[in-house]
């Protein structure tokens, strides 16, 4: 398939349908400024919808979108969501991957300096799902309960570590955590870790 691939450098750029990167090729969305907003809440974003697709997220840029964001969508396609370097994405939703076949792998990695805000991240389906931090924060935007689910999620520290923020609200990770790094719990609210771990 075709390779494509979008720059985002400044101002507001508004979705009002799909934001769909990956159809049929091989996309790469770059917002490194500026503000890209999906409008809807049942039409969410995709990575990777039936092809492969990168988003990188960094320094002042932002992805918000009003409901889900899918990492991963149909067969054969796969999504990677990177985040780092004062990049910010926004979720009204959740971070749902492999969200209608196990072979749509996605993956989440989110640097030092980045910053994703959702309700939680979950597997729709039981395919490779990778949610890796290396200094960045995971805020719980809304709701309670879980941030992860044990749904399957390999979830990793590297050397930088990573940042749950629980915003305030009453959370779990019954996950497992696995890395070298540290992990950083912030916020007023209850943040219970039932799993076992085996991060440093």
């Amino acid at each position: 398939g075709a390779t494509a691939s979008f720059q985002h450098n400044g101002g507001n750029l508004t979705v009002w349908g799909y934001l769909s990167v990956g159809q049929g090729g091989t996309g790469l969305l770059d917002i490194c400024g500026g503000t890209v907003t999906s409008t809807s809440s049942k039409n969410f974003p995709l990575i990777g919808n039936t092809g492969a697709a990168t988003v990188v997220v960094t320094k002042s840029g932002s992805l918000v979108a009003k409901g889900s964001v899918a990492i991963g969508n149909q067969k054969g396609s796969s999504g990677t969501l990177v985040v780092a370097d004062g990049g910010t994405v926004s979720v009204g939703g959740s971070l749902i991957f492999c969200n209608k076949s196990a072979s749509a792998p996605g993956q989440v990695d989110l640097g030092r300096g980045g910053v994703i805000a959702a309700q939680k991240a979950y597997r729709a389906n039981a395919g490779s799902a990778t949610f890796n931090f290396d200094g960045g924060t995971f805020k719980k935007a809304s709701g309670t309960g879980d941030i992860f689910g044990a749904s399957g999620i390999n979830v990793t520290l590297s050397a930088n570590g990573g940042t749950i923020d629980n915003n305030g609200l009453a959370i779990t990770i019954p996950c497992t955590i696995t890395g070298e790094g540290g992990l950083t719990l912030s916020g007023a609210g209850s943040t219970p870790i039932s799993a076992n771990q085996s991060y440093t």
